[in-house]
């Protein structure tokens, strides 16, 4: 495990006050303001089995939150990977989250042409925002895990323990009901801190 907890603060390789994540989560959320509806988008397609149709949908939005990098590869990722294959994948990767399986799940989406650690990631986080992180330069820059399957269910399972902890001490999460934090919240505050640290996606 990288994570530590010391006196109200999460320590990856960055010192994190636990009081200063509702924030960090809200700056996060007012720079990519799309995510709510890419993850009801993930959620209703997982409902309906994946239908090839929709998951080209899904991947186009994806890529697009993702930024540049993202924007650049999404005609050459729809050009290289047929929606069935897409679908096939998404299907599969979503039976291995159901099973807690974070490798065979991001190594099912890492197949896709043209994908690597940092898109697959970011597919599995709009699949299941309640236990999957996305992992992309910028984290593997910031934080202590190896940039792989390996690394990346490290990485998931930390977080899950950080959002124990966070609702331990009482601390809600602005953007949930109930205020209950799911992983892709945690590292979303993460990647602000990071950011706000001056690591730039690569």
């Amino acid at each position: 495990m990288a994570l530590t907890i010391l006196d109200g603060n999460a320590y990856f390789a960055l010192a994190m006050p636990l009081k200063d994540f509702p924030q960090l989560l809200e700056d996060f959320l007012n720079k990519y303001p799309d995510t709510p509806e890419i993850e009801v988008l993930g959620a209703n397609l997982a409902q309906l089995n994946f239908p090839a149709d929709g998951t080209e949908v899904l991947v186009t939005r994806v890529l697009k939150w993702a930024g540049k990098q993202g924007i650049r590869k999404l005609s050459t990722v729809l050009k290289e990977n047929t929606p069935t294959e897409i679908a096939d994948v998404l299907r599969s990767s979503s039976v291995s989250l159901n099973q807690g399986q974070f490798m065979d799940a991001l190594s099912h989406v890492d197949k896709l042409r043209q994908f690597d650690v940092s898109f697959a990631s970011k597919h599995l986080r709009f699949l299941r925002p309640d236990i999957c992180p996305a992992f992309d330069s910028v984290l593997r820059q910031a934080l202590p895990y190896r940039f792989d399957a390996n690394g990346y269910s490290d990485f998931a399972q930390d977080s899950a323990s950080l959002a124990h902890v966070l609702a331990t001490n009482q601390i809600p999460n602005p953007y949930r009901a109930n205020g209950v934090w799911f992983v892709a919240d945690v590292e979303a505050a993460i990647f602000t801190l990071a950011v706000n640290h001056g690591f730039t996606a690569l």
